[in-house]
């Protein structure tokens, strides 16, 4: 068993962000069930980055987030995470008072733009002109590479001293208080409820031995 500051279960796009910045501020570990990070959902995805999506407080985080993307840290990639993409909306017919409501959410450093049936037409020949009858673009929209920003994160995790750990299926957790000297925010994991290789078991059960008999 292991003390440490920060226990971050699942090595995806969230896992990886999230690990990454708490490696910033103490010991952090990334525990993966698979045998590679990524192994789901964040390397099936496809993304798009959009300031205008959501509910006010989610697109304040949208929004907050536009600068870290298109001009990430010096060392946390050598690819752009972005690249220009551009979003066309189109409405239904019945379905006009929807994209007006997207319209509106339109802000003046992401704009959302209005089109004629003509201008929408223009820019999608392949669409059926009876198919819609109101459309909007939103010319910010950007493409995202979820690969890339999700090795940069790993990356940078690593860099920072986190340690990853696949092949670590979690079966239970248990809430314990930190004692001794130490009075940080700890998480410990107890032998027997964390699913790993015999070695790296081993190695948790050394550090924590020899930690509380230096406390």
């Amino acid at each position: 068993m292991d003390v440490v500051d920060f226990l971050v279960i699942g090595a995806g796009i969230s896992g990886a962000s999230a690990a990454y910045e708490l490696a910033a501020a103490g010991e952090t570990w990334l525990l993966e069930a698979e045998d590679q990070p990524g192994y789901h959902s964040t390397g099936r995805s496809a993304a798009l980055y959009t300031a205008n999506f959501g509910t006010p407080l989610v697109r304040s985080i949208n929004a907050a987030g536009f600068d870290f993307f298109t001009n990430p840290p010096e060392g946390f990639t050598d690819i752009p995470l972005v690249t220009p993409r551009g979003a066309l909306t189109l409405a239904k017919p019945g379905h006009e008072a929807a994209l007006a409501a997207l319209i509106a959410q339109s802000s003046p450093a992401h704009p959302i733009v209005a089109l004629s049936h003509a201008e929408a037409v223009a820019k999608a020949p392949m669409i059926r002109p009876e198919t819609f009858t109101a459309a909007a673009f939103e010319a910010g929209v950007l493409d995202m590479d979820v690969d890339a920003l999700h090795q940069a994160y790993l990356r940078g995790f690593k860099r920072r001293g986190g340690q990853i750990c696949c092949t670590a299926r979690v079966t239970g957790l248990a809430r314990v208080a930190a004692c001794g000297s130490s009075r940080r925010a700890v998480r410990r994991l107890a032998r027997g409820q964390l699913s790993m290789p015999p070695g790296l078991g081993a190695m948790f059960w050394a550090r924590w031995r020899e930690r509380h008999r230096r406390g």
